[in-house]
């Protein structure tokens, strides 16, 4: 019998990675009536002081007060430019259902067939505002399957006619 992984909890964008366009579109949507607000009820892992560094560091006149909605462009560049420059927590992960390892590795050996395989995880990054998971894998092809490995066409990066280590990956003398 396999275990269902945690339900995912939604979270609330992450100051790094969002674009300037969706910040403008979040002051000018917010309910928040001052800055402070905003930061605090409308990102993830932003607390009154960490806000009020970034209103500190984005300067231009800004405050904790402002109201959001009436930001100007040029306030909301140096506020976009301040989550950068301010050391923000990581995003929360209950957001991500994690798949695990051990399934990582069930779906290489079900989708491909080789004499090795492994799975990493690694903690989740962000993209956009929002966290992502972390996770690889990669396998070793047999032997009888050639240089250029099952389903590759020869020439192709990796072809050992060319230098390459006859693994499907670049190595030593490339």
């Amino acid at each position: 019998m396999e275990v269902l992984p945690p339900r995912p909890q939604e979270i609330k964008p992450h100051p790094h990675g969002i674009e300037l366009g969706r910040l403008i579109q979040m002051l000018h949507g917010t309910k928040s009536r001052t800055l402070m607000q905003f930061l605090v009820d409308d990102f993830s892992s932003i607390g009154k002081v960490t806000a009020a560094r970034i209103i500190e560091a984005a300067g231009k006149r800004l405050s904790g007060r402002s109201y959001p909605k009436h930001i100007a462009h040029a306030q909301a560049v140096a506020l976009h430019h301040a989550f950068d420059r301010v050391k923000i927590p990581g995003p929360r992960t209950d957001c991500i259902v994690p798949i695990g390892e051990p399934q990582l590795l069930r779906g290489l050996q079900s989708e491909l067939a080789a004499d090795f395989y492994t799975v990493t995880t690694r903690p989740a990054g962000t993209y956009r505002g929002n966290p992502v998971p972390g996770r690889g894998g990669d396998r070793l092809w047999p032997p009888g399957a050639g240089a250029a490995g099952p389903g590759r066409m020869p020439g192709a990066a990796g072809d050992a006619g060319r230098g390459g280590n006859g693994r499907g990956s670049a190595g030593p003398g490339r």
